[in-house]
């Protein structure tokens, strides 16, 4: 019922968002008859997907597991930006039709809300090879979308797109559509053989959501896993390496590479006709059910605003102040952290304190319920202080004196709280400073 009621308020929000879109200022353009029923074929066609694959239930948590999603040919490929009630940007790909040389335009990935429409002179014009299939991006995009804006269109070069995945699964094996995930997504953009990067822009994106999404057939297709074993440093992950990617010592750097060269290889793997790999033989499925290096850590803090006393926004201030607490620490006794910022003039500071109620002996294993206690110590150079001290219920699986998080909540229920933190703690004020009348602070947690 829960999930029926959910499915209704979703259909309201999208056919409120659909009107709005479809405004007197900015409203998509009918579609032409053939393209209609392609549309309706499609939709069709998804109506009844498949369900997920085998190899997510039996996927192992608290380790990165790596997935070729997608290989594309070799394409011109254009940003197009514009101004449609939100500002917008699409990525297109454009190749030409072997046979009538017609351009083929295939939408890759767009993106509205926050997105800066560049300036005539900050885009890249194409050479004058690609200005005709620019040309058919700029229909395309003329055709679909009726602008409150001048189009303005970026060439990004000449590649092949190489998408791939970072999975680290949460919960026991089970259920991919009940399981949590953190997701990583990167972009490559490759050479025709497959064999080099054509240019050092690498976007991504991601974050927690479910493993399987039931209904929408996102884990219907056969996976194409690929192995990255790790090394001697603290394991490859695309998180520690692409995130971090400002950071260029030779280790991380290595890391890196090998990353990237995995990437390539087996999407050269895919484009010769390789089956896909089992997941038996994967590096991350052989591991222990506790890797040896697991050491998961517990985002908690404050994010502080410093409200003007003018009542300007412009001029409002916005800070972060927050502690990484080691779980494994809080799970056998007790995690400490500490932290600190600028705002409006003032150091703040935050100390915290994880602790598990009960800690846990040295010789515990399997799956616990481990209730801990979070207390938090907000303050300021001029001597005030704000204290929250907050009841979290985790359930843990430990084992040599390792412990990884299964699920946030309470011991009893499906449902997790919405927030770790009751509503009436989770907003703290200081006194205002200066040209500031009050600064405001919001609790955050995450891992």
């Amino acid at each position: 019922m829960v999930r029926r009621a959910a499915g209704l308020l979703l259909a309201l929000a999208l056919s409120g968002c659909v009107g709005f879109w479809r405004g007197p200022r900015c409203r998509d353009r009918p579609l032409p008859h053939a393209e209609r029923e392609a549309v309706k074929a499609a939709v069709e066609a998804a109506a009844a997907p498949a369900p997920p694959h085998a190899d997510y239930a039996a996927l192992l948590p608290f380790r990165s597991y790596f997935r070729l999603d997608r290989v594309g040919p070799l394409a011109h490929h254009f940003a197009a930006y514009f101004a449609c009630v939100e500002r917008n940007v699409e990525i297109y790909a454009v190749t030409r039709d072997p046979r009538t040389g017609a351009a083929l335009v295939e939408l890759e990935r767009g993106m509205w809300g926050p997105v800066t429409i560049p300036s005539a002179r900050d885009v890249t014009p194409p050479p004058a090879a690609a200005r005709a299939l620019g040309e058919a991006v700029r229909r395309r995009v003329d055709r679909e979308h009726r602008h409150e804006r001048r189009l303005m269109l970026s060439y990004l070069g000449e590649y092949r797109l190489v998408f791939f995945s970072e999975l680290v699964p949460g919960g026991m094996p089970g259920d991919p559509t009940q399981r949590g995930v953190v997701r990583m997504s990167a972009e490559l953009h490759a050479s025709a053989g497959l064999d080099r990067l054509v240019n050092e822009r690498i976007p991504f994106e991601g974050g927690v959501t479910l493993l399987c999404w039931e209904g929408w057939g996102t884990c219907g297709r056969v996976p194409r896993w690929f192995d990255l074993e790790p090394d001697e440093r603290d394991g490859a992950s695309l998180t520690g390496t692409l995130l971090r990617s400002s950071e260029r010592s030779p280790p991380l750097e290595r890391e890196r590479r090998r990353l990237l060269a995995a990437a390539l290889a087996a999407a050269r793997e895919a484009e010769g006709g390789a089956p896909p790999r089992p997941l038996g033989s994967l590096a991350a499925q052989r591991a222990p059910l506790l890797p040896p290096d697991l050491e998961q850590r517990l985002h908690y803090g404050f994010t502080l605003y410093a409200r003007p006393a003018d009542g300007r926004h412009d001029r409002q201030e916005q800070a972060d102040v927050g502690v990484w607490l080691s779980l494994r620490e809080a799970a056998f006794g007790v995690a400490r952290g500490h932290g600190a910022a600028r705002i409006a003039g003032l150091g703040v500071t935050l100390a915290a304190e994880l602790a598990a109620d009960e800690p846990l002996g040295a010789d515990a294993a399997g799956e616990r319920e481990v209730p801990m206690t979070l207390r938090l110590r907000l303050g300021d150079e001029r001597g005030v202080v704000r204290s929250v001290a907050v009841p979290l219920h985790q359930r843990l699986l430990v084992g040599n004196g390792q412990a990884g998080v299964l699920r946030f909540g309470p011991p009893t229920g499906k449902d997790p709280p919405a927030n770790p933190i009751p509503d009436e703690q989770r907003h703290q004020a200081l006194p205002g400073h200066g040209a500031f009348r009050a600064i405001d602070a919001y609790f955050f947690s995450g891992t």
